[in-house]
């Protein structure tokens, strides 16, 4: 799905906004779902800050994505592998 860079208003935070390939006219997000996201920490993972939906009027319908902490340096599909 595509990505992209966002600030936070409230925090003036930059993150990244994943927007999942799934599009549906209902919200997927359940909040224990959210809420479990919210509370994984570790350090080889990036920050899940939040989910919502939003209506896409190129496609006519809601979709779904993931707000997560921004880590600069690219892609990681790009990057060399060990």
């Amino acid at each position: 799905g595509e990505v992209w860079r966002a600030c936070l208003l409230s925090t003036n935070r930059i993150v990244a906004v994943k927007k999942a390939k799934v599009e549906t006219q209902e919200s997927v997000w359940n909040e224990s779902e959210v809420a479990f996201m919210m509370s994984l920490q570790h350090e080889r993972l990036v920050e899940f800050i939040g989910a919502g939906t939003m209506y896409d009027e190129r496609n006519q319908g809601n979709v779904v994505f993931a707000v997560v902490e921004f880590l600069s340096g690219g892609s990681l599909d790009t990057r060399p592998t060990c």
